[in-house]
């Protein structure tokens, strides 16, 4: 599998690859339920390569959260949601 360089990386001294970006653009991650929580200051996981990567993944549910690459940022997450989410896409 070839990795894919994300255009939204070209200033960087090493450009991001990213397999699972490969992934999602070969139709593996289609229709898998995924909630992505993304900071949207990030500047390690720039939000433009996280809405990329959900276009690829037909299943992706993308929540953004004010902020950086940062535990505080991790802190916003709503917990109420993950367990939504979970529940929604659970056999059972």
């Amino acid at each position: 599998m070839t990795p894919t360089i994300h255009p939204a990386s070209p200033g960087l001294a090493k450009p991001h690859v990213s397999p699972q970006a490969s992934l999602a653009v070969a139709g593996a991650l289609t229709a898998i339920p995924i909630q992505c929580w993304y900071g949207t200051s990030d500047t390690t996981c720039l939000p433009g390569f996280t809405q990329t990567f959900a276009t690829k993944a037909s299943g992706c549910e993308l929540r953004a959260l004010a902020g950086g690459h940062a535990e505080a940022t991790v802190g916003l997450i709503d917990h109420a949601a993950v367990l939504a989410f979970i529940a929604a896409n659970t056999a059972g």
